[in-house]
């Protein structure tokens, strides 16, 4: 997305104290903000839960107060961002599917 060469993969895991997000990148370097967002790819809402920034080693893992049935029938999206700074440049987005 917007050139940034990062790609990776989400995994959703239902747990007694909501979903458990996990990310795991390629072409990331680290302390890139990362949010679960209402919406889809194409057109981000709000943010619906954070999660924690991706690392250096390309990994987030974080636990959201979202049941796994509502991430997966709803329209969300994880969006990861260029950094704190600038919030605003996309650098890599997935929509959650069921």
């Amino acid at each position: 997305m917007n050139g940034s060469g990062i790609n990776g993969v989400a995994e959703l895991t239902e747990t007694e104290d909501g979903t458990l997000v996990e990310l795991v990148v390629q072409g990331a370097t680290g302390g890139h903000p990362v949010h679960i967002h209402f919406g889809a790819c194409d057109d981000l809402g709000e943010v619906a839960a954070p999660l924690t920034d991706i690392d250096e080693m390309g990994k987030s893992e974080t636990t959201v107060d979202l049941t796994f049935d509502e991430l997966t029938s709803g329209e969300y999206a994880i969006n990861a961002h260029e950094s704190a700074e600038n919030i605003a440049n996309y650098v890599a987005c997935g929509d959650i599917t069921g």
